[in-house]
């Protein structure tokens, strides 16, 4: 096989992502024409399909499930290394990271910047996604990671996830009592999906925790006093999914998305490619 290129990885895992070749061609700003012949060729030395095409959405086959994490994993360090040829000249990107995506994500991307970004200095701001869009809009901010409300549409998709209940190890689940829940305050898109799911399925709840902060939300949950809800690989190691047993009702999916400012400098550019694949690896 030869050499697999960037540009042949970086269009295949786009239109993993948006699930057609049109919205890859729209975020990578090339014609549909050129996304597909890049696909074809990288096929074509794979030695067989890696989408299965329909009449709705692109699907993985397995040997695009195979590839796609090892594309992002090559992605992710190409670009880091094309930062860190770049001349060195102390640069600054306002970063807005969601609290429920501030944990590891945040570590690596604060990494990065240690190990090949020296020339970058962040500041970052964790709140609630609707105050960072708000940030994001009065050029407070360059780039946000955040959970979107529905029908929410602008910026990049990053990943679509499971919203799934949380709670420790010590929490007891008392049938017939109403469910002790912590969350943030009105305004967080987990609080609506939450309580609106209760409400559906005709369940009483409490909060027992309701804060701005998600120290305050998680040290409810580690004290074993209420349950919360999160993003499928989002829970930290301390925490657990909730028993499959106590029969709690499904919950949503949620996105999370990538938004820039408009008229922010060309190199926060490049930090968004690198927030992009970060975040978006499992």
């Amino acid at each position: 096989m030869s050499d697999l290129d960037i540009p042949l990885l970086r269009s295949f895992s786009m239109a993993a992502v948006e699930g057609s070749f049109s919205g890859a061609a729209r975020r990578l700003n090339i014609t549909q024409g050129a996304v597909s012949q890049r696909i074809k060729t990288l096929e074509d030395r794979a030695g067989g399909p890696l989408f299965a095409r329909n009449y709705h959405k692109l699907a993985l086959t397995a040997a695009g499930q195979q590839l796609l994490p090892m594309a992002r994993r090559i992605l992710r360090m190409h670009d880091e290394a094309r930062i860190a040829l770049q001349p060195q000249s102390l640069k600054t990107a306002r970063l807005g990271v969601a609290e429920d995506y501030a944990g590891a994500r945040l570590a690596a991307v604060l990494n990065l910047q240690r190990e090949s970004m020296p020339q970058l200095e962040f500041e970052v701001v964790c709140c609630k996604s609707v105050d960072l869009v708000d940030m994001v809009d009065a050029g407070k901010l360059d780039l946000a990671v955040i959970t979107p409300p529905d029908g929410f549409k602008r910026g990049t998709l990053i990943s679509r996830r499971q919203l799934i209940w949380t709670c420790s190890a010590g929490f007891e689940f008392q049938p017939g009592q109403p469910l002790p829940v912590a969350l943030y305050p009105q305004g967080c898109v987990y609080r609506q999906n939450t309580l609106e799911t209760l409400e559906r399925r005709g369940m009483e709840w409490r909060i027992i925790m309701s804060s701005e902060s998600g120290r305050g939300v998680l040290a409810a949950v580690e004290a074993g006093l209420a349950l919360t809800v999160m993003a499928e690989g989002t829970v930290p190691p301390q925490l657990q999914k909730a028993d499959a047993a106590w029969n709690l009702p499904t919950l949503g999916m949620t996105e999370i998305r990538l938004i820039r400012r408009p008229d922010a400098p060309d190199f926060v550019g490049e930090v968004e490619t690198l927030l992009f694949n970060l975040y978006q690896t499992e």
